[in-house]
């Protein structure tokens, strides 16, 4: 079973965080409806971190109204590929999960998409057949992961859909942290995402 997720990179915070962060050592976490409130807590942490690479860690309310208030940020992550539940095509370095939409244009035949670099991905469209590498310098030396147009188009709902559900979690986590914030939050982090 090949899957497609929205994903950002895991990373440790140095200091102590406005509010609960999950603590796993995965690499990285899955945006969809099933997060959990610490793991929301890391998104949130790296994306105010990312914001202004200043986190107020003793305010844990204006924290999250500074965050809405900045014209948008990045975060770093994009879309995981997995055949069989092994990770076969991962974001490369400086990929941003903002540019998850482009992957909405390859079954049209745009493959030349930011996916990071060290490695750099390859995406090849032949006969119907999406086929995409995780390094394309050792093209022939590396598996790769292989969609027809109307998997990779169903697997990309999917992922909106993940991402959609998200937001849902995203609105339910900040009305505990901070009631009343929560659809200036979600619309920001939507807007900021390429969420629609």
């Amino acid at each position: 079973m090949k899957t497609i997720e929205a994903v950002i990179e895991n990373f440790n915070f140095e200091g102590v965080p406005p509010w609960n962060v999950s603590t796993s050592d995965n690499p990285f976490i899955r945006l969809y409806g099933g997060i959990s409130d610490d793991e929301i807590g890391v998104v949130m942490l790296f994306a105010c971190r990312m914001l202004s690479g200043e986190i107020l860690n003793d305010n844990k309310f204006r924290t999250l109204e500074e965050f809405v208030k900045d014209e948008g940020f990045v975060l770093e992550g994009g879309l995981l590929f997995k055949e069989n539940g092994k990770i076969k095509v991962a974001p490369g370095c400086c990929c941003g999960l903002e540019n998850w939409n482009e992957w909405l244009d390859v079954p049209f035949g745009k493959c030349e998409i930011w996916t990071g670099h060290d490695p750099e991905s390859l995406i090849e469209l032949n006969d119907g057949k999406i086929k995409i590498w995780q390094d394309r310098s050792l093209k022939n030396e590396v598996e790769s992961i292989e969609f027809t147009v109307d998997e990779l188009i169903k697997g990309l709902k999917n992922v909106k859909k993940d991402l959609t559900d998200f937001l849902h979690r995203l609105g339910q986590w900040t009305k505990f942290i901070k009631p009343g914030l929560e659809n200036q939050v979600v619309s920001h982090f939507a807007k900021s995402m390429n969420i629609k």
